[in-house]
């Protein structure tokens, strides 16, 4: 069973929703969006990012990028 996009589990739902999910999820799309055109080549160093085994705090355990030398 898959979830739907753009809805994080993170963030609760229902009355349990995050009252801070809305910010989180704009900061979060700028962030990323100064990251992109700051370093367009940006990419990942290992083919797949390794997860935490938490299962109440899902989340990456390492993200490690390659940030070319031109940078």
């Amino acid at each position: 069973m898959g979830r739907r996009a753009f809805a994080p589990l993170s963030f609760g739902s229902g009355p349990h929703v995050c009252i801070g999910a809305a910010l989180t999820m704009m900061e979060a799309e700028i962030v990323f969006d100064k990251l992109m055109r700051r370093w367009p080549a940006l990419a990942l160093s290992e083919p797949r990012p390794r997860w935490n085994r938490n299962p109440v705090y899902r989340g990456l355990a390492t993200l490690q990028l390659h940030v070319p030398a031109s940078a």
